[in-house]
């Protein structure tokens, strides 16, 4: 049997689509993040969606034997295909996509990064439910009043539009003056009144 032939691909049905916008959104997810995020009691529902994506190569994964014994996570990114896919919708910012074709060479820093606003994300789904809109930097690109370096998540409240924050997750390992320098950047963007708009 010739493993070079192409694999049939079938349109995406909209909980498939749901994952590969996650993943543009975050960047990167495991599977109990993307179970949250899309509202799944169990795994069990999930795992059929991630295979597809996975066999089209929709996807990727990040997995070895040794995460076991680590206990760390397989983690999924979005491949050539999946960003295909996207590229044909003009809510996402080629230059975005760009970047993320770029994901399967990530460090494990750059992807824990990723791994924690996804999960702040789903904490706010739990305690909130719909009545916050979350963006990350995938979806600030391109927005001059926003601060740079682009923050990890950006989050309003419908309901009062007074309520909107930047939200940065700084683990308790990264060097002091990689903090400070992010507070300063935080301080200076409030001098700037750049947020008025």
């Amino acid at each position: 049997m010739n493993d070079n032939l192409p694999k049939h691909r079938n349109n995406l049905n909209s909980s498939q689509l749901s994952i590969l916008y996650d993943l543009y959104k975050f960047r990167f997810a495991t599977s109990d993040l993307l179970m949250k995020s899309q509202g799944l009691k169990t795994k069990r529902s999930l795992h059929p969606r991630l295979k597809i994506l996975l066999d089209q190569e929709y996807i990727g994964r990040n997995y070895e034997s040794s995460y076991r014994l680590q206990n760390k996570y397989a983690t999924y990114y979005l491949r050539t295909n999946g960003i295909n896919v996207l590229k044909k919708d003009a809510t996402f910012d080629k230059r975005v996509l760009t970047n993320i074709s770029r994901d399967n060479k990530r460090t494990d820093t750059f992807i824990t990064g990723r791994l924690d606003i996804f999960t702040i994300y789903t904490d706010f789904k739990k305690l909130y439910g719909d009545k916050f809109r979350f963006f990350t930097d995938s979806y600030l690109r391109g927005f001059k009043y926003f601060p740079k370096p682009l923050p990890g998540g950006y989050v309003q409240f419908k309901d009062d539009e007074s309520q909107h924050f930047f939200i940065d997750f700084i683990r308790v390992n990264v060097l002091y003056f990689v903090r400070r320098k992010l507070i300063e950047n935080y301080i200076q963007y409030a001098k700037s009144r750049l947020w008025e708009n």
